[in-house]
């Protein structure tokens, strides 16, 4: 896993700030870089009651909460950040994402929009992307994975998510790159393997579809036991699909990329890792 690292607005902050604050700080942050997020919100709590306006460490302790799963105190720690520095991005990225966690994409729509405004990255567009993804606003979506990938066209749940929609909206042909790019960054998700095998089957390679089928049932996919139980065993593609020449020829939907902030911004994966999984179906179009 990528370490994180920190914004220059956390350096300034270390380089500043008396010792025994800055340690404080310190010690929560790397907490919560280790997945010590109790233990960060610990010493956040503590930190932030002698100091209680310091954006940066309500963020970090947002972040924490909810990677412990406490959506409220989460989405009060982002609305407090929003009120001390109201063009921090983070904050607005993550207050969508906790939103789109909660099923209430149309709460995260502000959010997402001022985090692209404030910092067109890769993860600021992908957050607004699953955002109308989820409102099913397909031009829009489409839009927004497209400058996502336009910036790193090898984030595997982007790619997912992105051929998810158009399989959504029943352009299996297109889905077929995007999904298998994302298997080959990373092949042990059970829903990149499904939605892949949903592709492969609805575009006539059977024999793919039953091995990406396989494999999503071996990282644990409902969806493809069920589709494995339909398709016969023994079938093979002629010609073989190849998957890697397939994914090497992805190519983002956007026409240029945009504009991309100068710092890296701790991430979590709400929202972003939200389950996409989509079974196979003999009707017209795929359903959830």
């Amino acid at each position: 896993m990528k370490a994180l690292s920190l914004p220059a607005v956390g350096i300034c902050f270390f380089a500043f700030a008396p010792v025994s604050q800055a340690t404080g700080l310190m010690d929560g942050f790397t907490a919560y870089q280790e997945g010590r997020h109790d233990e960060a919100v610990e010493i956040l709590d503590t930190h932030l009651s002698a100091h209680p306006d310091h954006p940066w460490a309500t963020y970090i302790l947002g972040l924490s909460l909810a990677r412990i799963g406490d959506s409220t105190r989460a989405e009060t720690a982002y609305t407090r950040v929003l009120e001390l520095d109201p063009d921090h991005a983070g904050a607005n990225r993550n207050l969508a994402r906790l939103y789109l966690g909660l099923d209430d994409p149309s709460r995260a729509l502000p959010s997402a929009e001022r985090a692209v405004e404030l910092s067109p990255d890769g993860p600021s567009w992908r957050v607004l992307a699953r955002v109308h993804h989820d409102l099913a606003h397909w031009a829009q979506a489409e839009e927004a994975y497209g400058h996502s990938l336009a910036l790193d066209d090898e984030a595997p749940w982007t790619l997912n998510n992105y051929g998810y929609l158009l399989l959504e909206q029943g352009r299996y042909e297109e889905a077929m790159a995007p999904l298998a790019r994302a298997v080959v960054f990373d092949g042990e998700v059970a829903e990149f393997q499904n939605n892949l095998g949903v592709a492969c089957e609805r575009n006539g390679y059977p024999g793919a579809a039953v091995e990406a089928y396989r494999r999503a049932r071996e990282a644990g996919s409902a969806n493809a036991e069920h589709n494995l139980a339909r398709l016969p065993e023994g079938l093979v593609d002629s010609p073989a699909l190849d998957l890697g020449q397939l994914a090497a020829g992805f190519r983002a939907p956007a026409d240029s990329a945009p504009e991309t902030a100068a710092f890296e911004d701790p991430q979590i994966p709400v929202g972003d890792l939200a389950a996409v999984d989509m079974p196979a179906s003999p009707a017209p179009a795929p359903t959830h």
